[in-house]
């Protein structure tokens, strides 16, 4: 699974590709959920970014959270292509969760097609930020065949289309964070 972890103002924010696909169980008692779950209480994050939680497991978040992060606020309406999704969990009080750009036609953006999955946004209040922090997970297409490859691009295009037209003018003295797996490689 891929694991970055970064630490600004005063909170740490970790994202988690939890590499989900497939996975006929995502109760706590799944191995892979208990290992993922180690390494989060081994790092301790104040917020983490999921990808890849499986549609099937979603419903399981709660206990999840219950579980290995008691006391964390859980963001978990997310977007999904129909087999995985998104989630946030929080340390801290999450105000709102949105899903944008969610299965949005990219013609705009140079593909002929929908976003894969969505730009997910948690606005979580910070102790000591004077403003909410905004914190937007994502999981772009992967695959390198050309149509893959069409869609990440326009993705990642309208992904800079929102930031700049539809959050920045309203929320731009906001801290925000960008995060998820944009297999850029």
């Amino acid at each position: 699974a891929n694991l970055t972890v970064a630490s600004a103002h005063g909170f740490s924010l970790l994202h988690y590709n939890v590499k989900g696909n497939g996975a006929t169980d995502w109760t706590t008692n799944a191995a892979q959920v208990r290992a993922i779950a180690r390494q989060l209480d081994y790092l301790n994050p104040d917020i983490v970014t999921f990808n890849e939680i499986p549609v099937t497991g979603m419903g399981q978040m709660g206990n999840w959270v219950s579980a290995f992060l008691p006391g964390y606020f859980l963001a978990t309406n997310s977007t999904s292509d129909g087999f995985i999704q998104s989630a946030i969990v929080s340390r801290y009080p999450i105000a709102r969760s949105q899903s944008w750009l969610g299965r949005v036609n990219l013609a705009a953006f140079g593909y002929n097609g929908p976003y894969t999955r969505d730009l997910f946004e948690a606005e979580i209040i910070v102790p000591g930020q004077p403003l909410p922090v905004h914190v937007f997970t994502t999981h772009l297409k992967a695959a390198t065949d050309t149509t893959s490859l069409l869609r990440r691009a326009a993705e990642t295009r309208a992904i800079s289309n929102f930031l700049a037209t539809v959050f920045l003018p309203t929320k731009g003295n906001r801290f925000y964070a960008l995060t998820g797996d944009l297999n850029e490689d």
